[in-house]
């Protein structure tokens, strides 16, 4: 099966398996016992801090990632996300990436944490399928600095190939600051889009 394919079947079971968990879910996530499992929902951006395939420094990722977490005791949660990723990762021109992220939180209070997710991608327009992974502190799962890195393999001509790996930092708005960055980025992102053509 293509990797493409198989990013809604891990979607469909990220998401719904949890539902069978019951009771404690929360939108915004807390260690236990205040929560059982809990939602993640994502909009980041970060700045390439290594120099790209085009000599460009200072590409940069935005992300939407959206999954569920389950603790597994008051410090650890485990779970996974399903990754969008728009950026100039792999090609020259704007790529589209598509992932699934396991996630491993270790809280260190009621509402900061630090989390590590690594995972794989899928670069629709180049067609190649890459690893990632990042590392995040949270702070009450409504921002979160972070540290991400993404690799794969690249074209340069013919059958010549090399690896580029990139390295980012920035940030993420999760809980509802994450939901509402998801929806206005992007109109904000086509309205800018269409004044420029005009």
């Amino acid at each position: 099966m293509k990797p493409i394919r198989m990013v809604p079947l891990l979607s469909v079971s990220l998401l719904c398996a949890p539902a069978l968990a019951g009771a404690q879910t929360c939108f915004r996530g807390r260690p236990l016992p205040t929560c059982k499992t809990f939602w993640i929902t994502e909009s980041g951006l970060g700045t390439r801090v290594n120099r790209g395939p085009g000599g460009a420094s200072a590409d940069l990722f935005a992300t939407l990632e959206i999954g569920r977490m389950s603790n597994r005791s008051d410090r650890t949660a485990l779970g996974a996300t399903v990754l969008v990723g728009v950026g100039d990762q792999i090609s020259s021109s704007t790529d589209v990436m598509l992932g699934f992220k396991p996630r491993y939180r270790h809280w260190l209070g009621p509402t900061t944490s630090l989390e590590l997710s690594p995972g794989v991608f899928y670069s629709v327009v180049a067609g190649r399928v890459g690893l990632t992974a990042h590392a995040a502190i949270n702070l009450a799962d409504r921002v979160a600095l972070t540290g991400q890195v993404l690799a794969a393999r690249s074209a340069i001509s013919g059958l010549t190939t090399r690896t580029d790996v990139g390295w980012y930092i920035g940030g993420k708005l999760g809980a509802w600051p994450g939901v509402a960055a998801a929806i206005v980025v992007p109109v904000v992102f086509c309205i800018v889009l269409c004044g420029s053509v005009d």
